[in-house]
């Protein structure tokens, strides 16, 4: 089976959208083109020996990271979604290409992924839809942590297949679960 086979569809009736820093356009991954200058070709953290991806921009090797869980759907939608977010939040919060990421950006994103922009929420549409958003709402703690958990493992896949040079996102700190308080009746 030929991997790139296994790779998002575009849609023809929606053109691919090449995000610039300065548009306040937000798609989803499917419909993500990146400039020249922000597709991580030839970004500072890039390995530049051999590496065991044909990956050759950071939205191939998203795609091809999502390769790995095709048969779990629920697994892909999870991932898909985390990986979107942050490569639009590197693109237009940052202006920066996902490989030129450092660790004060990994830590820019949990304050963002804490309370997004409004212009990033909204209610839940199709994903071809021009009022699709990555955010419904601000994440719960817990999804918080789960994000930073995803960012962790696809940014350490990217160094073990040496499409990076190194992972930012390694001294970060999972964000705190806030746990709820259950009372408790005492009596005599």
């Amino acid at each position: 089976l030929n991997p790139d086979a296994l790779l998002p569809v575009r849609d023809q009736r929606n053109d691919c959208v090449v995000l610039e820093a300065t548009s306040s356009v937000l798609v989803p991954l499917e419909r993500i083109g990146l400039p020249t200058s922000l597709n991580g070709e030839f970004g500072q953290n890039r390995h530049t020996g051999y590496a065991q991806t044909r990956a050759r921009n950071d939205l191939e090797a998203i795609n091809y990271f999502l390769i790995k869980y095709a048969g779990q759907p629920k697994t892909l939608r999870a991932y898909k979604k985390e990986l979107e977010r942050f490569l639009l939040w590197c693109i237009k919060k940052q202006s920066k290409a996902l490989s030129d990421m450092q660790t004060e950006d990994c830590e820019a994103y949990k304050v963002f992924l804490a309370n997004p922009d409004e212009a990033w929420r909204g209610p839940k549409a199709g994903r071809f839809s021009s009022a699709w958003r990555p955010f419904t709402g601000a994440p719960s703690s817990a999804s918080q942590k789960y994000a930073v958990t995803i960012l962790k493992a696809f940014f350490q896949w990217l160094v073990s297949v040496g499409y990076l040079r190194g992972n930012p996102w390694l001294t970060v700190a999972l964000p705190k679960v806030s746990k709820k308080l259950t009372s408790i009746e005492i009596g005599r």
